[in-house]
């Protein structure tokens, strides 16, 4: 069945066309990416195949501020962060392997939001002008996983109550006692999560979550609920061909592969090209010579006295073989068939 996600979008709650335009310019230039385009849906999203991103309708309905930071955080947090340093050949084969896990939306998730926590951490460190934009985020994300945590606990919904404890573990404090009373070993599970702090990728939040569900897979029986990231949503084997980026490393490592071999035809085909020009210049030049030859010794020839025989003039214009010289060769063979007379030696004079 194939699964929708759709996204209504009201008249009177879409974003000003100027601003989203300041924010589709900003995007593209942090993405190096001239085509990419922005909209805004329920959930921030990455769209390799329609070269998109979009931003989060979480920050409507806040503080003009509030909401301006916010959606500056979704642009650095997708263009510089996800676009760039997501690498979506290991998100691939992580799905892959979680496919059939009955935690399978836990682990998809809990992955994304390491990597939002990483990300968030690696821009701010290259553009220390997002700074404010990522405080503003962290600061209203907590309040709203702060308040969902509790509520989750109460109604048994334990897989979303930990996505919460987990969220504040990694942006408040590692070692802040929990709210609530969890039958799980959470502090080992805190500790695990430390480990997001030195992880520089991809396949190494892998390892992070691969730990964490080993922990919990035995405990926990029913998956997430509520969805908190759609960035892998748009994300699959037939779409990723068409997202050119840092992060598709099997294909770049084909693309690069296949421009050497490239170059190399080419360098090869421009030599040959080289050793052609100079042959056809050369003999372009013997040609020119030889043609100024001919039509030299025709002009001297032309002018010879009346004892020189007519025959000389048909065999040099033979070996020279050129155009011009076919006239003289008819003209020398009609001298030929005719029987010496006295008119003989005028008729080369003419």
């Amino acid at each position: 069945m194939v699964k929708l996600n759709r996204f209504i979008q009201f008249n009177d709650e879409t974003i000003d066309a100027n601003q989203l335009l300041l924010y589709e310019r900003l995007g593209r230039a942090l993405a190096d990416a001239p085509y990419l385009e922005l909209t805004e849906r329920k959930l921030f999203e990455l769209q390799p195949k329609e070269g998109g991103i979009s931003l989060s309708v979480f920050w409507r309905h806040r503080p003009e501020e509030i909401t301006h930071m916010g959606r500056l955080s979704d642009v650095y947090l997708m263009t510089a962060g996800f676009w760039k340093n997501f690498s979506v050949s290991d998100w691939l084969k992580f799905r892959q392997q979680y496919e059939r896990h009955h935690l399978r939306k836990f682990a998809e998730e809990l992955l994304l939001m390491l990597e939002e926590f990483r990300l968030m951490d690696l821009v701010e460190k290259q553009r220390p002008g997002t700074s404010r934009a990522f405080s503003v985020r962290r600061q209203l994300l907590l309040q709203f996983h702060y308040d969902r945590l509790v509520s989750n606990f109460k109604k048994g919904f334990y897989a979303d109550a930990l996505m919460d404890q987990l969220f504040i573990t990694l942006h408040d404090s590692m070692f802040a006692q929990s709210t609530v009373e969890w039958e799980l070993p959470i502090e080992q599970i805190h500790l695990i999560a430390s480990y997001a702090t030195d992880a520089t990728s991809t396949s190494q939040m892998m390892n992070v979550v691969d730990r964490i569900i080993f922990m919990i897979e035995e405990v926990i029986e029913q998956d997430l609920i509520h969805q908190y990231y759609a960035i892998g949503d748009s994300i699959s084997e037939e779409t990723a061909a068409f997202h050119f980026h840092d992060g598709m490393k099997e294909a770049e490592k084909g693309s690069r592969k296949s421009k050497k071999q490239l170059t190399r035809c080419s360098a090869h085909g421009i030599g040959k090209m080289k050793v052609s020009l100079a042959s056809i210049l050369n003999m372009n030049l013997n040609m020119a010579e030889r043609v100024g030859e001919t039509a030299a010794t025709w002009q001297k020839e032309m002018k010879m006295p009346k004892s020189k025989k007519p025959g000389l003039v048909n065999q040099r214009a033979t070996k020279a073989g050129n155009g011009p010289m076919k006239s003289m060769n008819k003209l020398t063979r009609k001298l030929r068939r005719k029987k010496p007379g006295k008119n003989s030696g005028k008729s080369m004079r003419m």
